[in-house]
């Protein structure tokens, strides 16, 4: 039964966002890092007339998170269990858990590491607003080959840094970067250090770095990435 509850991804994102309202940065970090299982349950406790609904929680992540998470005293899965308590709907209980993922949870991840405004999860991927998310679902219809938020090394040999585009697009051997503009992570006043960016990236033969202003990807995502991709078809 999952009478009032949002989809997984949804209560996951917003329990991310409460930890970073809270400014709770290492657990929203911590959670974010884990892959999470959620299931639904309804269960008679004594009368049959009384049905007790219930929400099972299961963080799956690596030895290093486990121990943290664990510990004794530790403060970090309590803060977890408190932001899932916050964003699931009251007639819920919650049950949490922390189970070791030997086979998955090892592996380490460089998407979204340099946002610190993570607050959706769409497919198991991190994205720092529902603009940037609606833009991937409309790559996904697409088509195409995308990755959100992924780190690289670019420059020169002698200066090398790390930089996230927000999408590297692919399409029909064209690569390209779009940036979704206007939201925390790309303000104003950071317009110098796009620039610089998109230079970067243009030096290494991605010939096509299109901005798009975050309300239209938002309310036109997918007018907006065909505009994208007719303009990496002209390349």
């Amino acid at each position: 039964m999952r009478y009032g509850l949002p989809p997984d991804d949804a209560l996951v994102a917003r329990a991310v966002k409460f930890l970073k309202d809270g400014n709770e940065n290492l657990a929203s970090s911590l959670l974010l890092d884990c892959g999470v299982e959620l299931g639904a349950y309804d269960t008679a406790r004594g009368n049959l007339d009384y049905v007790r609904l219930g929400v099972a929680v299961t963080l799956k992540c690596n030895r290093t998170i486990y121990d943290v998470l664990m510990a004794g005293g530790s403060t970090m899965l309590a803060a977890i269990e408190y932001a899932f308590n916050a964003v699931i709907p009251q007639a819920y209980e919650l049950e949490i858990g922390v189970l070791w993922d030997a086979e998955g949870a090892e592996a380490v991840s460089n998407q979204g590491t340099l946002a610190q405004t993570i607050t959706r999860i769409w497919n198991n991927l991190k994205f720092r607003s529902r603009s940037e998310q609606a833009i991937a679902e409309a790559l996904e219809r697409a088509g195409v080959l995308f990755f959100p938020n992924c780190a690289a090394r670019v420059g020169p040999s002698s200066h090398r840094r790390n930089r996230e585009p927000d999408f590297l697009v692919c399409q029909d051997g064209k690569w390209g970067v779009l940036e979704v503009d206007g939201e925390p992570s790309h303000p104003a006043e950071r317009a110098a250090f796009e620039h610089a960016q998109d230079r970067l990236f243009k030096q290494h033969g991605l010939l096509v770095v299109e901005h798009y202003d975050a309300n239209a990807c938002r309310a036109n995502p997918d007018e907006v990435v065909q505009e994208f991709l007719t303009v990496l078809r002209q390349r």
